[in-house]
């Protein structure tokens, strides 16, 4: 989201959930969430016909794994598959 809202390029709530292949509903809570964490304000542009952000914006996700020990190290596409990819911040609002 943050990558198309950064070209200028969601379209409609509506555009923008068939864009990410999820509900408008979804496209709400992560607006929400992404309004919360940017330093810059996200406004929708009707010209453009596209959220866009009001001011530059590098877009930057980590994912921070702590691990004990180099036993529990595990790898490979069977536990990437098992990720669960419905993060709970996709829920807080349900």
């Amino acid at each position: 989201m943050a990558h198309l809202i950064k070209r200028k390029s969601t379209g409609q709530r509506p555009d923008l959930a068939r864009k990410m292949n999820v509900c408008v509903r979804t496209v709400d809570n992560l607006l929400l969430l992404l309004r919360e964490m940017s330093p810059v304000k996200i406004y929708f542009c009707p010209v453009r016909n596209s959220y866009c952000f009001d001011g530059d914006v590098d877009v930057r996700f980590d994912f921070v794994i702590v691990i004990d020990s180099t036993d529990d190290i595990k790898g490979g596409q069977k536990n990437i598959s098992l990720f669960d990819w419905s993060a709970s911040f996709l829920r807080r609002w349900g």
